[in-house]
């Protein structure tokens, strides 16, 4: 049986006056993008998606190719700080909150079948850049690495354990190599 090709639908949206010249929706696509093609690569993802997701299953052969959906927030530290209290129950800002749509039953009846929404991505540009300049990264690769990692939160991934930390920052590695970055912030290096 040949492997669907996965195709990405990325939604970004700009909520803050932080946005750089640098950050571009282009950029951010990539990183989102580049993700789902190494886990794809690696994992064979079209499965694990289906087996993550039971409502797709028994439509799945149905559509060729799947689409993922993936929406893209960049926000100030105001803005994710209500966030984080609001749905996460700390009252500070973060550098990013991943929201999968894994089991929310009825994500998929008010969507199109063949699109499968992932979740949100929501980032703090004022975060990155200060952990960008605490470890002596630019801000590109620091927003790349939030993506990565929480495309791996989206997909499944957590890092409770130094093995699954691990794990993930092997795949956050590859991501920012195919990104054209060559490391991983210091504290998300899996040790």
């Amino acid at each position: 049986m040949r492997q669907r090709s996965l195709r990405l639908k990325t939604s970004l949206y700009r909520q803050t006056p932080l946005y750089r010249r640098e950050i571009t929706p282009s950029f951010c696509r990539r990183a989102v993008y580049e993700s789902v093609r190494i886990l794809e690569q690696s994992l064979g993802i079209g499965p694990r998606l289906a087996s993550l997701h039971p409502q797709s299953a028994p439509q799945a052969h149905l559509y060729h190719p799947l689409l993922l959906g993936v929406d893209l927030t960049l926000v100030d530290d105001r803005q994710i700080r209500e966030l984080n209290r609001d749905y996460r129950h700390k009252d500070q800002a973060t550098d990013v909150l991943s929201f999968p749509v894994w089991g929310i039953e009825d994500a998929l009846p008010h969507s199109s079948p063949a699109l499968l929404p992932l979740g949100d991505i929501i980032i703090s540009l004022e975060t990155a850049q200060r952990q960008a300049l605490e470890s002596g990264m630019a801000l590109r690769p620091m927003v790349a690495w939030l993506i990565a990692h929480s495309m791996l939160h989206l997909l499944g991934f957590d890092h409770p354990t130094p093995k699954e930390r691990q794990e993930m920052a092997h795949y956050e590695l590859r991501i920012l190599r195919a990104l054209g970055f060559h490391s991983l912030p210091q504290w998300a290096q899996g040790e």
